[in-house]
């Protein structure tokens, strides 16, 4: 009798066994197939069924962090969403081919310098690039938003575990299922680019180009222009910097290039409202004095503050702006500026200059003055951003 139970013991144990991996094997098939994050690169596209991505809009990092442990490329943009949106090239592939055979945009929204330092490890182990853009952001540096735990790390420093664990997820196959139920597209090209009017037109449909501008102002007010420090969580976002320049400094046959990204001078507005703007400043003179204690030191070019783009005039009469998306966001046009500044020494009129040691000074204080000369030329703007902020009641 014990040996009967015995056989059926083993006999429901290898059935169980079985079962489980049949149904292993079906998940990890459906997850390869569907692809909802677009990481696994499989070439079997049938359209209207598995050639929709639109969770990678909400699953970029994984994305991201796949893309750049699976391929080489020679270029590669760090950074921001400010990044996602302006390093775009699919008008401009003649010009970008000129320098990069291929190219990656690995930035990330809302991204901070711990992610970004983890991302330029992973780049530099896999990837292989010749050249490096980080566009960097003053609210990358803000240790109050950053919180450990929650960043993911696994995606970028063991992609490939990653790889093989997410073959086996049952929240890709929901996502999968989300996907079905979706009629959205994902905003994001082959190249890591963030198709922002594809996302601008869902989001603020037949909203004129003034209020786009004040709700993204309201935004930044109440959401990322308040607690600001460098040191908070246990994390002090300036030695994460100087890890970033330490890793520059051990690949001398990588061109690295820092610039600080340009977004309106309303904006900066809204930042001195939160008293940040003289913080906006010390922040710039910081980058380049912890720079200069390397033997090479990685060119620092700023495209922000008061110039020609960044004052572009925006106001209730404005149809469409040559050069923003929205106050934060520039168009792709002037990511080809920025980068014929950096790579040709072509630069549009004032947009943009190259930091140093000796010039940062004298550069600040010329901003202070086309600061006061704006402000003077914009108080009915200024006012319209001030009482929107206090009095417009908009949930975010």
């Amino acid at each position: 009798m014990k040996d009967q139970e015995q056989k059926l013991y083993k006999q429901f144990t290898y059935k169980s066994i079985l079962t489980i991996i049949i149904l292993l094997l079906i998940v990890a098939s459906l997850n390869y197939f569907f692809d909802p994050y677009g990481i696994y690169n499989n070439r079997i596209i049938i359209k209207n069924l598995n050639d929709r991505k639109p969770m990678i809009n909400s699953h970029t990092r994984i994305h991201k962090t796949q893309k750049v442990f699976l391929n080489h490329y020679d270029c590669i943009f760090l950074g921001t969403s400010r990044v996602e949106a302006s390093m775009v090239f699919d008008k401009y592939q003649n010009y970008i081919k000129k320098y990069c055979n291929s190219y990656y945009n690995a930035a990330l929204s809302s991204s901070n310098i711990v992610e970004m330092y983890y991302m330029l490890l992973l780049v530099l182990k896999y990837s292989k690039p010749k050249k490096i853009f980080y566009g960097l952001d003053f609210l990358q540096f803000n240790a109050e938003t950053i919180n450990y735990s929650l960043l993911n790390l696994p995606f970028f420093e063991k992609p490939l575990y990653t790889r093989i664990t997410y073959l086996f997820s049952y929240d890709m196959i929901k996502d999968m299922i989300r996907t079905f139920k979706s009629k959205e597209e994902s905003y994001y090209d082959e190249y890591g680019g963030w198709n922002i009017e594809k996302n601008y037109l869902m989001k603020f449909p037949n909203i004129n180009l003034n209020t786009i501008f004040l709700i993204n102002e309201k935004a930044f007010y109440y959401n990322f222009f308040k607690e600001f420090s460098y040191k908070s969580n246990n994390i002090n976002t300036w030695e994460y910097y100087i890890k970033i320049l330490k890793l520059m400094n051990d690949y001398p046959d990588i061109e690295f290039y820092f610039y600080i990204n340009p977004f309106h001078a309303r904006l900066l507005e809204v930042m001195d409202l939160r008293n940040m703007y003289d913080l906006f400043e010390q922040w710039k003179k910081e980058l380049v004095l912890k720079n200069k204690n390397f033997a090479y030191q990685t060119p620092i070019y700023d495209f922000s503050g008061y110039n020609f783009i960044t004052t572009e005039p925006v106001n209730e009469n404005t149809k469409e702006s040559l050069y923003f998306y929205d106050s934060s966001h520039i168009k792709k046009i002037v990511g080809i500026y920025i980068l014929d500044y950096i790579l040709n020494q072509n630069k549009k009129h004032d947009f943009g200059i190259k930091l140093t040691n000796h010039n940062i000074a004298f550069y600040l204080r010329e901003q202070q003055n086309k600061r006061k000369i704006w402000k003077e030329k914009n108080k009915k703007i200024i006012n319209q951003i001030r009482n929107f902020i206090i009095n417009q009641k908009i949930s975010f």
